[in-house]
């Protein structure tokens, strides 16, 4: 469960997520793989090395689809994030409350 009035103070001020630990990179297909942890990831169920491919059905794809994704999926409260763990499928759910 992720609360929704945390949620809402980090769409007006987002500067804690730039000190957050966590780091996503861009691998070379345009995926993110996240290469390092805190504690926004490790809250979230993600482990270093995890790639991220989907979120909610939308292709996550370098900066710009990123971006339209976080657009197309405003005000939903449900989530699935789809990825790999190495060789095994990912699939992690989260709810806004």
């Amino acid at each position: 469960m992720i609360d929704l009035e945390a949620l809402e103070e980090l769409k007006r001020d987002p500067t804690p997520l730039f000190q957050e630990k966590t780091h996503l990179g861009l691998v070379e297909d345009g995926r993110y793989r996240v290469t390092r942890m805190g504690p926004l990831g490790a809250a979230m169920g993600w482990e270093v090395g995890d790639v991220l491919i989907t979120l909610n059905g939308y292709e996550i794809r370098g900066l710009d689809s990123f971006s339209n994704v976080l657009e197309l999926i405003e005000g939903e409260s449900e989530f699935q994030l789809n990825g790999m763990r190495g060789e095994e499928v990912m699939v992690l759910s989260y709810r806004v409350e």
